[in-house]
């Protein structure tokens, strides 16, 4: 009795193998681009949430760093990216006498990844 597999039955083998791997890798492959695009977005609502801290935290509104958009009636300001961190853009603009809103974009490149809104009231 031959107690060894012939080619066929391992070439046949191999193929069946090679059936079940290829949808498992295609899997893993998305898998792992979406966990860089949540990490991208997670990391972009982070930093974004670090801006409206800063405005909500801060007593008194300092615009010494920011530029008036008389168009939009708003105080803007601009974070240029580097290669640690995004890109901002800021926009704080008086709503009522003593209510400020905040709206802060995130961009990588050209492209924006999210944007927040918040407000405050400033005695």
């Amino acid at each position: 009795m031959n107690k060894g597999l012939t080619l066929i039955e391992v070439i046949i083998s191999l193929a069946v193998i090679g059936l079940v791997i290829t949808p498992l890798m295609s899997m893993f492959v998305f898998a792992a681009q979406i966990n860089s695009e949540s990490s991208l977005e997670l990391k972009s609502v982070l930093t974004a949430q670090k801006y409206i801290e800063e405005f909500k935290a801060s007593e008194e509104l300092d615009f010494g760093n920011y530029v008036f958009n008389s168009d939009m009636g708003a105080y803007e300001k601009t974070v240029v990216q580097t290669a640690d961190e995004f890109g901002a853009q800021i926009r704080i603009q008086s709503e009522r006498s003593h209510l400020y809103s905040i709206e802060v974009s995130i961009f990588d490149g050209s492209e924006v990844i999210c944007s927040i809104n918040s407000s405050k009231i400033i005695n």
